[in-house]
Order: C-alpha cells, then sequence, then structure tokens
C-alpha cells in the first residue's frame, strides 16, 4: 500500500445506510486505482456486510467507531491517535440525522486534505472544505454520489456484488415473496396483525418467507404457511435469498435498502421516514405505501431529528389492502 492515496469516509449508520454508500465506496476503487479506502463506520457487523461486495469494491480497512454508547476518554484518544497517523487525501462525511454534530466535530479534528460533506439548517458546514446541501427529498444513494461529483470524480450507481451469494439450503427458488416485518426503531413498525393478514392473502399464489430476528421468529410463530427464517439466516444469505425472490415487502429498513439494490420488486411501508430517501425512486422496481399524513414524514435525516411517535399512528392507519394494491401493482 505504500504510496497510494489514502481516503476516509465516515459511514455512519445500520445496514440500509451502509448499502446506499455501496456506490460511492465502488466508485472509488474504479476511478482511483491508487486508493487505499478508509471506512469509519458505527456498525459492529460493517466487514460482514461489505463482503456482500467483490473484493475489488470493497474498502482496504474498515475501522469500527461504537457511537451507541459514551466511550471513555483512552477510546477517543486511541481512535484519533490512529486516524492521526494517516495523512488523508480526501475525507468524504455522508453522516446525516440525529449523529450530525458529533461526527462534524471529529471531521474537524481529523487532518485531510479535503473534506466534503453534507450541511443543512442548523448545521454549519465550516468543518468541510466542499459541502452539499442535504436534500430530503432525493435518494440519499444519489446524494451520496454526488458529493464524489463535488470532488471531480464521475461515479455510477451500481451494486457490485459477489457471484457466489449463497441461497439458503431447503427452500423452494420459485415464486418466493420474502416478508420482513422488523426495524430498529418501534416508530417504524407496522402492526403485527396487518401482517399475519397480509401473509394469508399471499399463501397460495407464493411461497411466503419471513425474515428479520427474534421479534419477528415469534410473530411468525405456529403459522404453516409461512416459512419462517427469522434468525436463521447469515447476512450472506439474506442477500442470496433476496436476489431469488419474486417480490420482497418490508418496512423502512435495512432489508429493504439491500433488496432494492439487488434489483428484487420491492414494496417499503413507511410512516415517519420518507420513501424518497430509499435506495431508487419510485416506480420500476418500487413501489411505497405511505399514510400521507399532514405530520408526516417527521424524520427526514436532519439535525437532531427523532421520529415523534414511539406508536407511529401513521403506520396503524395504513391496511393491508393498501399494501396488497401495491403489491398487485408492482407485480403487473
Amino acid at each position: 500500500m505504500k504510496g497510494r492515496i489514502k481516503v476516509l469516509i465516515l459511514g455512519i449508520g445500520g445496514l440500509g445506510d451502509l448499502v446506499r454508500l455501496f456506490p460511492l465506496v465502488a466508485s472509488l476503487r474504479e476511478e482511483l486505482p491508487q486508493v487505499e479506502l478508509f471506512l469509519l463506520t458505527s456498525h459492529p457487523q460493517a466487514e460482514e456486510i461489505f463482503s456482500l461486495l467483490s473484493p475489488t469494491e470493497r474498502p482496504h480497512r474498515i475501522i469500527f467507531w461504537d457511537l451507541l454508547r459514551r466511550p471513555p476518554l483512552f477510546e477517543k484518544v486511541h481512535l484519533f491517535g490512529r486516524l492521526l497517523l494517516h495523512r488523508f487525501a480526501l475525507l468524504f462525511d455522508t453522516s446525516r440525522g440525529t449523529g450530525w454534530r458529533g461526527n462534524a466535530r471529529l471531521v474537524r479534528l481529523l487532518r485531510a486534505e479535503k473534506k466534503i460533506g453534507f450541511w443543512a439548517p442548523g448545521l454549519s458546514p465550516s468543518h468541510l472544505h466542499l459541502a452539499l446541501p442535504f436534500n430530503t427529498q432525493r435518494p440519499i444513494v444519489f446524494q451520496n454520489l454526488a458529493l464524489l461529483n463535488l470532488a471531480g470524480f464521475k461515479g455510477r450507481l451500481f451494486f457490485p456484488f459477489r457471484k457466489d451469494l449463497p441461497f439458503p439450503e431447503g427452500i423452494p427458488r420459485k415464486g418466493l415473496v420474502v416478508l420482513h416485518a422488523g426495524a430498529a426503531e418501534r416508530g417504524r413498525l407496522w402492526p403485527e396483525a396487518h401482517w399475519l393478514q397480509l401473509a394469508a392473502h399471499l399463501q397460495g399464489r407464493f411461497q411466503v418467507v419471513a425474515v428479520g430476528g427474534q421479534e419477528e421468529a415469534r410473530l411468525f410463530a405456529n403459522r404453516p404457511e409461512v416459512i419462517n427464517l427469522c434468525g436463521r439466516l447469515r447476512l450472506e444469505e439474506l442477500a442470496g435469498l433476496l436476489k431469488e425472490a419474486c417480490l420482497f415487502v418490508g418496512v423502512d429498513s435495512g432489508p429493504l435498502h439491500l433488496a432494492l439494490a439487488l434489483k428484487t420488486p420491492s414494496v417499503g411501508i413507511f410512516g415517519p421516514t420518507d420513501p424518497r430517501q430509499v435506495v431508487g425512486e419510485e416506480g420500476g422496481l418500487f413501489r411505497a405505501v405511505f399514510s400521507g399524513r399532514p405530520c408526516a414524514p417527521c424524520y427526514q435525516h436532519l439535525p437532531g431529528q427523532k421520529v415523534r411517535c414511539p406508536e407511529a399512528p401513521c403506520l396503524q392507519e395504513i391496511s393491508p389492502e393498501e399494501v396488497l394494491l401495491k403489491v398487485e401493482s408492482l407485480l403487473s
């Protein structure tokens, strides 16, 4: 790696946020053959997530920074020490949302010849050399690529997944509809009864498969019409399953973004968050079900914003019939 151009990307967030970074990372690897690409991330499974990509399209080094707890001072000093050893030619800060201000302070302390990122009302771009206004009505993946354009790169929207993504054993490959009912925040959850109604409607026409964690496993337990894979799949198996599926239905969470990146026809159920910020625009392979309440969306990745209502009444009022209409629209 000696003599290579060093570039740092701040990729703070969950699975969906990192999936939306895939084109930025792959474009840098493609346009800068001499790059040594670092990723600073708060996701503990970032190595596994980027292992979904071809080896030549991944970051060279991934540094984990746990933002879910208050790290002691010696950990902060250790992190800064590791980063300050490198003289980065470029730093891309893709931060948005609740952690934006803290990440801005971190960027201010780091050394880089050019620091590039977003700004929004309430957040000064003084820590950056080049800044774009964050657009709440445009897909985030396109805005990440716009940061590349600002730095003088072309960038392109592509997701170079590995060709050998494994498919779960014992699962039929034809007529698969994958349901994902989980989300990291309660305010993004669709009612459990609605999911069961949806699964019952789809039964017979499709092989219905449920994915997610232990909460979703409980929801679909004792439901013979559903193949319950919740809590049983590695991430690469989930990607392999989504790649083969004819349809994905889920709330605004990481698997929805992964399904869209894999070009799987997808229906997303949105309440407090904005469907205009997903991997791709509505139309083609994507349909959004959105309540359209005057107060929604209340979370658009702006500084200090949070989901207002833990019970998400905007999601409660979306019926299974509305979701089925989008499913039929997409499949037709």
